[in-house]
């Protein structure tokens, strides 16, 4: 069996922005090839029969950055960081929690009024969802670098069933969102 070496290259540039000076490395990875010589014999000949997965680092990955990295805050100039609170500043929708969790909390005493989940059909699909009320609260597990990211919502937040991290709502379901910096701010 004739094996075709791992290449891999690496390009190192230098940016200057303003005063401040970046270093980004970015790694070009090749997969590697391997053409079966019996594949040959039988009049197979592709040398893209098999491929192993290399385990180099993708294109972009930036090693050093800033120090001045941009922080992500919300409309009262807080800043967004993993493990703390937030909540909701208007009512939303979302649509990827499980059935069990479709419905809303009712305005009176606050409780959570599911959907009718055995007639899903008679529900009209903008009904089919969990209705967030304004200041309903989560915990923050990750915050993307908007430096080093193109994320549209940078912020993911974890609602936990029956948790109201000493809010007034309960969510009935566990279940992740990604929010923008104005759906949500930071509760101290």
């Amino acid at each position: 069996m004739l094996l075709l070496s791992l290449l891999q290259y690496t390009l190192i540039a230098c940016v200057t922005q303003g005063s401040e000076l970046f270093s980004l490395a970015f790694t070009i990875p090749i997969c590697r090839r391997s053409l079966n010589t019996q594949s040959l014999a039988r009049g197979k000949a592709s040398i893209f029969e098999t491929r192993t997965p290399t385990n180099c680092r993708m294109v972009s990955d930036q090693i050093a950055t800033s120090s001045n990295a941009s922080k992500i805050v919300d409309k009262n100039g807080i800043e967004f960081t993993v493990g703390c609170t937030i909540q909701t500043s208007s009512e939303m929708r979302a649509y990827q929690v499980s059935r069990k969790g479709f419905g809303s909390f009712s305005e009176s005493d606050k409780s959570f009024v599911p959907v009718d989940v055995k007639n899903m059909n008679s529900v009209p699909r903008f009904d089919r969802c969990f209705i967030m009320p304004e200041g309903l609260r989560a915990k923050v597990t990750k915050v993307y670098d908007l430096d080093e990211f193109d994320a549209i919502l940078p912020i993911v937040a974890k609602f936990e069933a029956g948790e109201s991290f000493q809010g007034e709502y309960s969510p009935p379901v566990t279940f992740l969102m990604h929010f923008d910096t104005f759906e949500i701010e930071v509760v101290e």
